[in-house]
């Protein structure tokens, strides 16, 4: 095989034709031509052909292996076509495989997106953060509205159209996990707001040489990974790179061809929103606790809440200390991560100072309610009562049966009355 390839020419390529792209956008599939030649003069050639499939395609999505043998790499765990053939002395032969157009976002996953944002908004409406919500709702729906712009060019190049989807897909999905839930809509429109308030950036710079001090290079693909966490919408100034995703690293990464001059070096400072800094504003809002600590004072409740204000501001200053330390784009991004653990101890420490004046208000409540309670009798009173309840009941009875004794004598005396009247003479 190795000596053939040595005498031959082999060409495999992924050719996309003007009527094919067409194609692609009208009935959901796209044309894939595989081709190998024969270069020689001599003989009629046995030829191997291999052709690896894009990762996402399945067995389901190969519409037409144009006569080729469908085969699974269980290493690269993806679907290649594979075929022998016999060509005559220079000459080719194509084959021509039609396969599902898997590279594109479907309408209705746009439409059910937008759903949710608007649904996440009605439900803030009268509160707080109704109108940050409101301008990151704005946010949310230009962002989706560019990725289905993207994705509707005519691109005839099938490999750029992956590398598209595979970006938008990655937006997408982003853009879906900020509005799955109530909370993680809040806190994301939230923290948009205070990056808008605050106005920051941040650099990102990519510095290039060309190592030849003799030679230029024309066209060298310059390519650097941005630190995870940074997201395509928070590039303000990309200096002509091109951002592009990579699944296998979990990263976006820029891109760009670039001319260089014998021996010349290129900076570029790309500039990102500064979105891994918690604003000072908050840090001292946070820090003030005299709210708090005035109510427990002279309080059992005194030494702890000191103690628990004293944390507060020790960490908020520390906070304040590693973010402006920070410089570059990777310190910041790992500051930030050590930022929100810090902020996570301080707002566990305020919910702690809540806790201890419920409970010193709770404690007042309950000594007045029994101030005002009227004091339980001793034994000897308790018995006192009892006796006298008992006399009062013998009254009463007492009371009852002469009244009774009195009017059975009144109707007795009537009776004795009517008997002794004097007869009528006829």
């Amino acid at each position: 095989m190795n000596n053939r390839l040595k005498s031959y020419l082999l060409i495999l390529c992924l050719l996309v034709s003007f009527f094919s792209a067409k194609k692609a956008f009208s009935d959901g599939t796209v044309s894939m031509s595989v081709e190998v030649k024969n270069t020689t003069d001599e003989k009629e050639l046995n030829m191997p052909i291999r052709q690896d499939l894009p990762r996402e395609i399945r067995r389901g999505d190969i519409r037409d292996a144009g006569g080729m043998d469908v085969k699974y790499d269980e290493e690269k765990a993806i679907y290649y076509l594979y075929a022998e053939t016999d060509i005559e002395p220079q000459s080719s032969k194509s084959y021509k495989v039609t396969l599902n157009d898997l590279w594109k976002i479907q309408d209705s996953d746009f439409k059910f997106l937008k759903e949710q944002i608007e649904e996440r908004l009605t439900s803030l409406k009268g509160k707080d953060n109704y109108e940050a919500g409101q301008k990151f709702r704005d946010k949310l729906m230009s962002q989706a509205e560019e990725i289905k712009v993207s994705q509707e060019a005519e691109i005839h190049d099938t490999e750029k159209r992956m590398d598209l989807f595979r970006t938008n897909t990655q937006k997408f999905s982003e853009l879906r996990q900020k509005v799955s839930v109530l909370d993680d809509f809040v806190k994301e429109a939230v923290r948009y707001a205070e990056v808008q308030k605050d106005n920051k950036f941040i650099k990102f710079v990519i510095e290039v040489k060309n190592p030849s001090d003799t030679d230029p290079a024309e066209q060298v693909e310059v390519t650097r990974y941005l630190p995870r966490g940074i997201e395509p919408d928070q590039i303000t100034e990309t200096q002509g790179f091109k951002v592009k995703y990579d699944p296998d690293k979990g990263s976006y990464f820029l891109t760009n061809l670039i001319d260089f001059k014998a021996g010349e070096t290129k900076k570029f400072e790309i500039t990102i929103s500064n979105i891994w800094s918690i604003p000072d504003t908050k840090l001292d809002e946070l820090a003030d606790t005299e709210k708090f600590t005035s109510q427990i004072k002279n309080t059992p409740y005194e030494s702890l809440g000191n103690y628990l204000s004293n944390e507060i501001k020790r960490l908020s200053s520390e906070i304040k200390e590693t973010q402006g330390k920070a410089q570059t784009a990777e310190d910041k991004v790992a500051t930030y991560a050590e930022s929100l653990k810090k902020l996570d101890l301080i707002a566990d420490d305020i919910e702690q100072l809540k806790r201890l004046v419920d409970n010193l208000d709770k404690s007042k409540s309950t000594s007045k309610s029994e101030s005002v309670k009227v004091k339980a009798p001793d034994v000897q009173t308790t018995w006192k009562l009892i006796y006298a309840t008992i006399a009062l009941l013998v009254v009463v009875a007492l009371s009852f049966y002469f009244l009774w004794w009195g009017q059975i004598k009144v109707k007795q005396n009537q009776k004795v009355d009517i008997i002794n009247l004097p007869k009528k003479e006829n």
